[in-house]
């Protein structure tokens, strides 16, 4: 009976660990690029917060092209002293009746609906611009988070051999083959090793977590970037600022919004000087029994005189507005220019000294540790030079990690500063 209970138990713990197991690769996701954007755009709360905004705007977009409400003025008497009556609607009472509509004249109407248009305009380029700046944060924090997780296997590696070798030394300098002052070298390398680990892990603790709220993640989540190394060298070599500069006045979203509220600022001029013109209100009237007449019928106009308020200074102001908006506008294309330019300067920089680099590099010193550590073990290098050797290869193999991440995110700086995907990452 015993054996059988222990089989049983055996049996619940294998398929407690297989769960748990299951568990955590579900909480592990591998995402590309297009992946994460996928689920970027149909989960981040920040975005539909802005289509919604969309919709506002364009609902008063219609509201905008919709008239004034006529008014309506009805004068009843209340009682009539003469017949004794309450509110006495007969021949020998007193009903005055009026409905009255506003007609806004000048170009009014029109201008109000072109500047709702302006904004309905401009909340739909707000979105497409929060995007752009959304999808560098996703797409940089994807390259930061795989060229972390990279340096961590290098971390962990090189801990596990430092491990080692800390361990055979120590049993050498019990026995008295070795000087303690080699085995608190190797410890001292082991500890900086550690410690440099704990705080990539920090950082990539700190990225995992932005992507968690990019991608409206749980907290358990845990994304592993699926990104390609390779990069086109070709493709950057033809990359040409003058022309990025064109296209990226055309494409990028901060650029158009600017030219749109450049625009708002015309059409508001448009409408203060639409304020000089009177609007005009008119409609019917019946008047029952007070007139000169009884049942008199007659039309009612009416027009403001412009003697005290002319609107002019809100037309100065209006005009003011214009030429701010449009020196912002000449500013930010100054701008564009320079970001572009900077872009394609810096990711050709980058790209030039990644395709310096030997793409066996890595594989190289690789195998060099391997016959290090081997002749260390052969007695054939002393350990300060091994030592120096693991300095090396970290050193080396962080900065190769961080060029080919560093080059990525020349690569995103450049799309984002044209507005468009004009090479590929």
């Amino acid at each position: 009976m015993l054996k059988y209970l222990k089989s049983f138990f055996s049996f619940i713990l294998i398929i407690a660990a297989v769960s748990a197991s299951a568990q955590a690769a579900n909480d592990t996701l591998r995402l590309n690029l297009l992946q994460a954007e996928k689920i970027f755009m149909d989960k981040n709360l920040s975005i539909l917060a802005a289509k919604y905004n969309i919709d506002a705007y364009s609902a008063l977009v219609s509201q905008a092209k919709k008239w004034d409400n006529p008014t309506l003025n009805i004068d009843e008497n209340i009682y009539n002293q003469y017949t004794k009556k309450y509110f006495d609607n007969t021949s020998t009472g007193q009903t005055y009746v009026q409905v009255q509509q506003l007609i806004k004249l000048g170009g009014k109407r029109k201008a109000a609906v072109a500047i709702a248009k302006d904004n309905y305009e401009i909340a739909k380029l707000q979105l497409d611009d929060l995007l752009r700046n959304l999808q560098l944060t996703l797409h940089s924090d994807l390259f930061n988070a795989k060229n972390f997780i990279e340096a961590d296997k290098l971390f962990a590696d090189e801990t596990t051999e430092l491990e080692k070798l800390a361990n055979a030394i120590g049993e050498q300098v019990k026995v008295g083959n070795a000087a303690t002052k080699d085995l608190l070298r190797v410890q001292a390398d082991l500890f900086s090793t550690k410690n440099d680990r704990l705080q990539n892990q920090k950082q990539l603790i700190d990225v995992e977590a932005e992507l968690r709220q990019l991608l409206m993640l749980p907290e358990n989540a845990y994304v592993i970037p699926m990104v390609s190394d390779s990069i086109s060298s070709a493709a950057v070599e033809k990359l040409d600022a003058g022309s990025l500069f064109l296209i990226a006045k055309d494409n990028r979203s901060d650029f158009k919004i600017q030219q749109m509220q450049t625009q708002q600022q015309q059409h508001n001029v448009d409408l203060q000087r639409a304020g000089e013109v009177p609007d005009l209100t008119l409609g019917p009237e019946f008047d029952h029994n007070s007139n000169y007449i009884t049942d008199y019928w007659g039309l009612a106009i009416s027009m403001p005189l412009p003697i005290l308020n002319t609107n002019r200074k809100n037309v100065k102001a209006a005009k003011s507005f214009l030429s701010q908006s449009q020196e912002q506008q000449m500013q930010l294309e100054k701008n564009v220019a320079t970001d572009v330019t900077s872009a394609v300067q810096k990711l050709k920089s980058s790209a030039t000294l990644n395709e310096n680099v030997s793409e066996n590099l890595g594989k190289k010193y690789d195998e060099m540790l391997n016959n290090m550590l081997l002749n260390y073990r052969q007695r054939n290098l002393s350990l300060l030079e091994l030592m120096d050797f693991f300095d090396t290869y970290k050193d080396t193999k962080l900065k190769a990690l961080q060029l080919i991440n560093d080059t990525h995110n020349a690569i995103e700086e450049v799309n984002f500063s044209v507005g468009k995907n004009v090479i590929p990452n």
